[in-house]
């Protein structure tokens, strides 16, 4: 029974794939696409795919450790110090207002203040200003409206660079790919970054390679880079600015800077980012703000910071699982982007001289007396190229930190596509193009359908078997994986378009089911959300004192409101002493003994699990509360 389903199955996506495919590429279809990817319809099915595929994570996930419960707490007590009564708020915790942000009595001046305003704006409008209504999918609000709107901004952007087909495909891909779909659901700075990012990217373009750009296109680039500095400093600044040297060196344009207006524009930057700036030094002191810059910037460039260290190529090496499906041409893509963004007196080989040494310097020799070519895909090559490079060097690496790269590199994969459908895609045939097209069959499979399928089998081992979770999923999932065969089929025979469409569909459908269904009832991985209910079952009215040893996790803290004190093993004597009411969560061999307190030391409720932030299995007690 199941083997003739899943034939007639195979058989009907195979001829609605057909179809789609016949229609996209006759003349009909170019001239819908044409007239649709450009208008309002674009718009609303980029919109439309956005928040289906980010919308089932963000309201389902539990709070994420680390980053996305650290901003989301110090978010709420930004919100609470200023809704809370006078006599409700901790000096502790509140002291820092709007202006500086903190995590419990620690300051958090590792991000600019436009994230934490953004997310308390969002819990106080969803709450209707009631700090104790708060939960942590409306701290996620804002990155999905901001991811939805980098999508936007791409398409629009598209638009200046591009035909309007290839600009929404590139919004497309960009929309489902895994990077965006995790940052869109987390509570961080990331989708707000990139939103800004793209925006000023957008306006850049407009001025720089098209006449649609003036006055207000160059108000508008550095509005978006000042909001884009106040997310995340000084990311923002490296990307337009070694875009626009570049840029100037390959089009030979001085006058460049000059349309963009820098007086204006660095006076409209300095009023907007200014002000935050002076009044974060006037509270804590400039030496401490100098620091904390000083180890944000220069730090992190010239040593790896928490742990977080890679080498160079470590963000090229993750690019074609990080872009699924989009990494699908990209290395292509970009070799086309040189050939017709960058006209070189030959092409990579004619006529140079033996040996590599030779070949090479042949090679700068003819790149350095090259002439711009097509400006849509030397916009591209000029903002991608010299950022990714210096994302390399940087010391401190984390699979995010490119993302504001990934808008360019969308459009320049898409417009690849559609080149490969018209036959003019030189490569495609290649050893290499053939090795990496079935790399990207595999990630898709693996990626789209396996690990959705093994957090199910995980979820209903481990923990408990959520028949719903499974109903919907399993169907989904089977039908992803009929999807990304079809897919593997269609681009092997060469119908690359149609293959990256039914991908683009296998993105949405899988990405959406491991995030909203499979990742949430994998409940072996969250231990905080476990913990903070056996505190809440122990302590209903929430008025004990409570600490945690060891386990110091933040999603712990965002779950407790703050509450939980994190301790050291040596500190929980002194502390029960003083708190003889108080509750406390400790391994489950860890527990002192105090005399005449066997009674206490009874455990109360027992948490197991699997720590995925420090990659350790946990097993707690807690404790206390009796006396």
């Amino acid at each position: 029974m199941a083997a003739p389903l899943r034939a007639r199955l195979q058989s009907a996506i195979a001829d609605a794939s057909d179809d789609v495919r016949s229609f996209l590429e006759g003349p009909r279809g170019r001239r819908w696409a044409l007239r649709s990817g450009r208008g309002r319809l674009g718009g609303l099915a980029l919109a439309v795919l956005a928040l289906v595929v980010y919308l089932p994570g963000a309201l389902s996930m539990p709070p994420v450790d680390r980053d996305e419960s650290r901003f989301a707490q110090a978010s709420r007590q930004m919100f609470e110090s200023v809704a809370l009564p006078e006599d409700q708020r901790d000096e502790k915790r509140h002291s820092g207002g709007v202006v500086v942000p903190r995590v419990q009595d620690r300051d958090r001046l590792n991000k600019p203040p436009l994230i934490y305003w953004v997310q308390a704006m969002s819990a106080a409008v969803l709450t209707g200003g009631e700090p104790l209504d708060d939960a942590i999918w409306m701290y996620r609000v804002p990155s999905v409206l901001c991811a939805v709107l980098a999508v936007l901004f791409t398409w629009r952007l598209g638009l200046v660079l591009f035909d309007p087909r290839a600009a929404w495909l590139g919004a497309a891909l960009l929309a489902v790919c895994p990077i965006m779909v995790w940052e869109a659901g987390q509570a961080r700075a990331d989708s707000l970054l990139l939103a800004c990012t793209t925006g000023a990217l957008w306006a850049m373009a407009r001025v720089l390679t098209s006449k649609q750009g003036g006055a207000l296109a160059a108000l508008l680039f550095w509005v978006a880079l000042a909001l884009a500095s106040l997310a995340k400093f000084p990311v923002p600044l490296m990307v337009a600015g070694l875009a626009l040297i570049a840029w100037i060196i390959a089009t030979r344009e001085v006058g460049s800077l000059a349309r963009l207006r820098p007086v204006t524009g660095l006076i409209v930057f300095a009023a907007m980012t200014l002000p935050w700036v002076f009044a974060v030094g006037d509270r804590i002191g400039w030496d401490v703000m100098l620091e904390s810059l000083s180890n944000e910037t220069l730090g992190r460039s010239a040593e790896a910071k928490e742990g977080h260290a890679g080498p160079p190529g470590y963000h090229t090496v993750l690019l074609p699982g990080l872009f699924w499906p989009g990494s699908l041409l990209t290395a292509l893509a970009v070799g086309r982007a040189f050939g017709v963004g960058w006209r070189t007196r030959a092409r990579i080989g004619d006529d140079a001289p033996p040996g590599l040494t030779k070949r090479v310097g042949s090679l700068v020799v003819r790149t350095l007396r090259g002439r711009p070519g097509r400006r849509g895909e030397l916009f591209c090559l000029c903002v991608v190229l010299p950022s990714w490079i210096a994302f390399e060097l940087v010391a401190t690496k984390l699979p995010h930190y490119t993302m504001p790269l990934y808008p360019p590199l969308a459009l320049l994969s898409a417009r690849a596509v559609f080149a490969a459908g018209a036959g003019s895609l030189r490569g495609l045939d290649s050893l290499g193009s053939t090795l990496g097209l079935r790399l990207w069959a595999v990630l898709g499979i693996a990626g789209a359908v396996v690990l959705a399928g093994a957090a199910f089998v995980a979820s209903a081992v481990t923990r408990r078997f959520d028949v719903i979770a499974i109903m919907v999923g399993a169907p989904i999932l089977l039908l992803s994986l009929l999807l990304m065969l079809r897919a593997a089929r269609l681009v092997s025979l060469g119908r690359v378009l149609a293959g990256q469409f039914v991908s683009l569909t296998v993105a949405a459908l899988g990405f959406a089911t491991l995030t909203g269904l499979a990742l949430p009832n994998f409940g072996y991985i969250w231990i905080s959300p476990a913990a903070a209910e056996a505190f809440a079952e122990a302590d209903p009215e929430g008025l004990r004192p409570m600490a945690s040893v060891e386990y110091h996790e933040d999603s712990l803290v965002f779950l407790t409101r703050g509450r939980v004190e994190r301790l050291d093993e040596d500190d929980l004597e002194l502390w029960r002493r003083r708190h003889p009411l108080g509750l406390y969560l400790v391994p489950s061999d860890g527990a002192p003994v105090l005399p005449g307190d066997d009674e206490a030391d009874r455990p109360r409720a027992r948490v197991t699990g699997f720590n995925y932030s420090s990659g350790d299995p946990v097993d707690l007690e807690l404790h206390g509360g009796r006396r």
